[in-house]
């Protein structure tokens, strides 16, 4: 295995919106492609459905995830440009996401979710490289998964409390959502994609910070945080899914040690 390190990127998407608040589709506005994102000084942008999606670099540290993320935005900024309306019902308005992701309680597929109306979602993924997951087979899954559920934990939790957006769970963000990534295949790096997320942790750069250190969290106290995971699945998949915000205060006065530090404790 490699020596210890943790890396953090993200691919966010975010709804565009002309100068009277209207949202417009990112499609024909925003350049590159999901197969083939476009790249800018400072990372990548494409559409995805009808948001903008941005890719930032990589971070080794909480500042530099926090700058990352306001240069990458910057770029997305500078590339928006007066929106006409119709684009809204340009055909690839109606897919929804890219390729499937799984719920890493089951270990099962999640259904991809159809588009009803005009209800659409915007993520906040986060991409998370870390030494453990270059152990080989069975060791380095069992590793990516316990990663993802301690992020249920740390992460998914106090997002029932801080995210705003309740109707994004009808399509996506349940508890557990994630994608594993392998080197050795086809991915860029060895680790895990934490889904659950919606894209509420840009509004601040004190959000950005903390999503950074809840992952160096679950980082420095995987074991321990996988012993609570294993005591509390069931509530925890529970509160992240209903979206109950009583619950999760509750749960977060009762494990206070664990995010205490964090901006939700």
């Amino acid at each position: 295995m490699s020596n210890k390190y943790l890396v953090v990127g993200s691919d966010p998407e975010v709804f565009l919106k002309d100068s009277s608040g209207n949202t417009v589709s990112a499609i024909g506005i925003i350049p590159g492609h999901k197969r083939d994102p476009f790249k800018t000084a400072n990372g990548y942008v494409q559409p995805d459905n009808i948001s903008a999606e941005f890719n930032s670099k990589p971070s080794l540290s909480k500042s530099e995830f926090i700058n990352n993320h306001k240069l990458v935005l910057k770029d997305l900024e500078d590339i928006i440009k007066p929106l006409d309306l119709s684009l809204l019902e340009h055909p690839d308005a109606r897919k929804a996401g890219c390729d499937p992701d799984m719920n890493a309680w089951t270990m099962i597929p999640n259904r991809k979710p159809v588009l009803v109306g005009g209800l659409r979602a915007a993520g906040g993924h986060l991409h998370i490289s870390f030494d453990q997951a270059d152990c080989e087979g069975k060791e380095g899954v069992d590793n990516r998964r316990a990663f993802i559920l301690c992020c249920d934990l740390v992460l998914g939790i106090p997002s029932v409390i801080l995210d705003e957006d309740k109707a994004r769970k009808k399509l996506y963000g349940n508890a557990g959502s994630c994608r594993f990534k392998f080197k050795e295949y086809y991915d860029p790096y060895n680790g895990a994609e934490y889904r659950t997320l919606s894209n509420f942790w840009l509004k601040s750069e004190e959000l950005m910070g903390s999503i950074f250190d809840s992952v160096e969290r679950v980082y420095n106290n995987l074991s321990e945080l996988t012993e609570v995971c294993n005591k509390e699945g069931d509530n925890i998949i529970s509160i992240i899914n209903t979206g109950n915000s009583e619950l999760a205060k509750s749960f977060i006065k009762k494990y206070q040690g664990l995010y205490e530090g964090l901006v939700y404790a």
